[in-house]
């Protein structure tokens, strides 16, 4: 009898082992396919996600240029992880933009100790309402000023046109570009950007001003989220951290890679602002920010100024 117990549930774990370890399969989509950098954190994250499995996930890859279909498809259930550029998300959470404001941040570790901060989990925790779960930021490159001229202060800028969507900075010289006849072109740019622009004979300098983020954010969907196993959840959440680390170093090795190469080109003046430099275009700018930004915006640009 209990011979013939034992050999049932060997039968029986034999045709339901498959069963109970067949993979959950995900699909991760890419908005951004062109960056090398985002490309290889991707690889590292499905690498780290699919070995501490054990293979209990497999990835599919995919990319999707219209950040709205991604969006739609990821709430839909056809792909379960979205890597999307912000930008795409400020109409659906404008708290985001505080991510990316320019001269919020003195320097990209500043932005790093805010995103991972409570502050910069009740942000990204805006989305829940939406139906999405934010895994995570990738910053990316941050954002220079080009132009004709150095652009050390704000009053430098006076009369320029900034080329960029979503800027405030943009609009912090609109009004006086109304009394001033000059229209002058100046950018917000990246240093990655730099090396497949083709070259304005009008921009001479380009000032280090390290300003503005510009970075993309992982999505999942609650209902996807909320079902999977526990273990798996805790799997997942410490390979983005993981991931997330990784990314941060290649982007920022990318920026001085290209820094070395505007230098070794010589096609423009460079600058870096000083310490003094920067505070006055953080005070300028927080001018705009209180006429913008009300309430618990105003208070988490606040809070992230004084740490």
């Amino acid at each position: 009898m209990l011979i013939r117990f034992i050999g049932s549930l060997l039968l029986l774990l034999l045709f339901t082992g498959p069963v109970l370890a067949k993979p959950i399969n995900i699909k991760i989509v890419q908005t951004a396919t062109d960056s090398t950098t985002e490309n290889r954190a991707v690889d590292y994250l499905i690498k780290l996600i699919e070995e501490r499995s054990a293979d209990r996930i497999r990835f599919e890859r995919r990319s999707e240029t219209d950040g709205n279909a991604g969006l739609k498809n990821l709430l839909a259930g056809q792909n379960q992880l979205l890597l999307l550029n912000s930008a795409d998300l400020y109409r659906e959470l404008p708290l985001l933009q505080l991510f990316e404001l320019p001269f919020l941040y003195d320097d990209r570790q500043q932005l790093h100790r805010v995103i991972d901060s409570e502050i910069g989990q009740q942000i990204m925790q805006q989305l829940q309402r939406h139906g999405l779960k934010p895994l995570s930021y990738w910053d990316k490159s941050f954002r220079q000023l080009a132009a004709g001229r150095p652009l050390l202060l704000p009053q430098q800028a006076s009369g320029l046109e900034f080329a960029r969507q979503h800027s405030l900075l943009t609009e912090a010289f609109q009004d006086k570009r109304a009394e001033n006849t000059t229209r002058e072109q100046g950018f917000e740019i990246s240093l990655s950007e730099l090396s497949r622009w083709q070259p304005d004979p009008s921009i001479t300098d380009l000032t280090l001003s390290n300003h503005a983020a510009t970075g993309d954010l992982l999505l999942t969907s609650r209902g996807f989220w909320d079902s999977l196993p526990e273990d798996l959840k805790v799997i997942i959440s410490g390979a983005i951290s993981d991931a997330t680390v990784y990314a941060r170093e290649l982007m920022a090795q990318a920026d001085r890679l290209a820094l070395q190469q505007q230098k070794e080109l010589g096609r423009y003046r460079l600058h870096w602002l000083t310490p003094e430099q920067r505070t006055a275009w953080q005070m300028a700018m927080m001018q705009l920010y209180r006429k913008h930004f009300t309430g618990k915006e105003l208070q988490f640009i606040e809070m992230i100024l004084k740490s």
